[in-house]
């Protein structure tokens, strides 16, 4: 912990005139459940040098309490409580603007990450420019036991020529976990695309992140991502429980209607291109979905 007497000559401790390498922006709201086990992960991280900006949105359980706590003991920790809420992208947005590192990441404060994540993935992208790097997805539950989940360990890598990533990620099923992808590792001067205002999905962000950046898996690193109550990870799986979801027209309706989100904002030539490959989407996406359901229905029928 930084003596606060220890300034230099423009009044600034340590902490504040340093540059670090990597910014950690972690956008909470009411996030005390699990914020402990998040931190404890990223400040054990083996790349140390690294700031870590929390955006506290208007909380009224305990997350403040806690994230002054590891402020205190943790001169990295940048702690910023906001007076009001001002909605989770605009959160998302306001720990970016705050980041002074070199490279940036987002971390959820639900989630957490093996202690070499970020050294790994920065090794594996340092002298790669245009490139963010992802690790291994784990899906865990509330009490951080691992999930069997179908985006386990899923290939999350979107590489060649810009129109062949924007193709790529447009075609690659929703529910395989690529927009987890948001979590990368980047260079942080490659998220001045980034349009987080004029976009209502994740993966419509990426989609326009993916034209300018590429995204490389790194096998060694595990992001866990925690499914509870809460989380809109829980409720968007609920879809495959029942068979009734599974009923033709409503499976072709919803996937028409995410195929229709990556037309928005998409310039002429690109949304006939789109238009035209929207029936192969669906294919892709009908395949996934029913593979999903027969493979967790057959799960419950050897447990039975």
């Amino acid at each position: 912990m930084v003596d606060a007497q220890q300034v230099n000559a423009d009044g600034l401790t340590p902490a504040e005139s340093h540059t670090p390498l990597v910014s950690i922006g972690m956008p909470v709201y009411n996030g005390a459940k699990y914020i402990r086990e998040a931190l404890d992960s990223l400040l054990v991280q083996t790349l140390a040098d690294f700031e870590l900006v929390i955006s506290d949105n208007a909380s009224n359980d305990a997350t403040e309490e806690i994230c002054r706590e590891y402020a205190r003991k943790d001169s990295r920790v940048r702690y910023i409580s906001q007076p009001v809420n001002r909605g989770a992208l605009a959160n998302f947005e306001i720990v970016l603007r705050q980041a002074k590192g070199e490279y940036f990441m987002w971390a959820a404060a639900d989630d957490k990450w093996d202690r070499h994540w970020v050294q790994s993935i920065y090794t594996h992208i340092k002298d790669k420019p245009g490139v963010a790097g992802f690790g291994r997805l784990i899906h865990v539950d509330a009490k951080s036991a691992a999930l069997d989940h179908t985006a386990n360990d899923a290939a999350l890598s979107f590489v060649g020529g810009r129109l062949m990533r924007s193709l790529a990620f447009y075609l690659a099923f929703e529910g395989k976990g690529k927009a987890n992808l948001f979590y990368a590792l980047y260079p942080r001067q490659m998220l001045r695309h980034v349009n987080l205002r004029d976009r209502r999905f994740d993966y419509q962000i990426l989609y326009g992140l993916v034209a300018h950046v590429s995204y490389v898996q790194v096998g060694d690193a595990r992001l866990f991502k925690r499914l509870h109550v809460e989380s809109d990870g829980v409720a968007a799986a609920s879809i495959w429980r029942s068979p009734v979801a599974m009923a033709p027209w409503r499976l072709l309706r919803s996937d028409l209607t995410v195929a229709s989100h990556y037309l928005q904002g998409a310039r002429l030539g690109m949304r006939c291109l789109l238009t035209i490959l929207m029936p192969l989407k669906v294919v892709v996406a009908m395949r996934c979905q029913v593979a999903q359901f027969l493979s967790r229905r057959h799960g419950r029928l050897r447990r039975a």
